[in-house]
């Protein structure tokens, strides 16, 4: 099946609510601005997906295979794709293997840091891990953040991926719209965090605290939320393609417009409310393991 633009343009409604006009003159000013910012010569890069850019070919000549005439190509420009791991890890799963760039982590290049973090030294921490992925392990360090204290940090549109946040303190934090591609969160505290547009693709969030948190629109495909707190937690539009929630609460859990295709949901705790907002054939199929809870609404102090 080839992805038309009437395709992108119902995708695009179904995903962000918007009606079909508006999602169609978002797409055609998107490719307007691609269009016009190649003809002017620049490129075009994208994050975790690709780059566009515009290659010069020179005069050639050229044999017709049909007819055996040659004649001279002119010079002309053409767009080209490059792809970066982040989509060809997509399109190319690991199944399981384990590739040689993945094991050669030594100590020489990774940072282990507990406890505090002040914002000076965390802003090193983060940078160093930039450099450490954009140069695949050759350079930098990678950040392993397992246990540290982080109440409130401010990680807006960051790119975190692979990051081990093992057991961190995440109360509050800002991680709207940053990267935590395969990041390691198992048994992190995030009440009340911020990780609206968040891609958390891969990532691991086993037992993870995420009681109240904000997710809306985020991508979590595949993400395994095992055992994970997700009371009162807004999933609202997000991708959850795939995902392990098994035994995770869910209970007050907002999953309007959620994206559950091949979600595992075996054992959650949920709600009436919460029951009703699940896709009806996610609901059927794991029916029979569902803990049902009676909503408790929070008791008012007395006077």
């Amino acid at each position: 099946m080839t992805l038309t633009k009437t395709h992108i343009i119902r995708a695009l409604s179904d995903r962000t609510g918007f009606t079909i006009k508006k999602s169609r003159h978002s797409l055609n000013t998107l490719i307007e601005i691609i269009k016009s910012t190649l003809e002017s010569g620049e490129h075009i890069k994208i994050s975790h997906f690709g780059k566009l850019e515009i290659k010069e070919k020179q005069r050639r000549r050229w044999r017709n295979p049909l007819t055996g005439a040659e004649m001279n190509l002119p010079p002309r420009r053409v767009v080209v794709f490059k792809s970066f791991k982040r989509l060809k890890d997509r399109i190319n799963p690991h199944n399981g293997a384990i590739c040689a760039d993945d094991v050669a982590e030594t100590a020489d290049h990774t940072a282990v840091v507990t406890g505090v973090i002040n914002s000076k030294d965390l802003e090193k921490i983060l940078d160093d891990h930039r450099r450490w992925l954009e140069s695949e392990g050759e350079s930098g360090e990678k950040a392993i953040l397992i246990g540290a204290r982080l109440v409130r940090a401010d990680f807006y549109g960051l790119r975190l991926s692979r990051i081990n946040f093992q057991g961190a303190d995440l109360r509050g934090a800002d991680l709207s719209e940053a990267d935590l591609y395969e990041a390691n969160l198992d048994d992190a505290k995030l009440n009340d965090a911020i990780l609206e547009w968040a891609s958390l693709d891969g990532a691991s969030l086993k037992r993870a605290d995420l009681q109240g948190a904000d997710l809306r629109w985020a991508n979590l495909e595949g993400t395994n939320l095992t055992g994970a707190n997700l009371r009162l937690a807004d999933f609202k539009g997000a991708n959850l393609k795939g995902a392990k929630l098994c035994e995770a609460d869910l209970y007050g859990t907002n999953l309007t417009n959620t994206d559950m295709q091949g979600t595992i949901l075996t054992k959650i705790k949920l709600d009436y409310e919460t029951q009703l907002n699940l896709p009806k054939p996610v609901f059927d199929k794991y029916r029979q393991t569902f803990r049902v809870m009676e909503w408790l609404p929070a008791p008012v102090p007395s006077a």
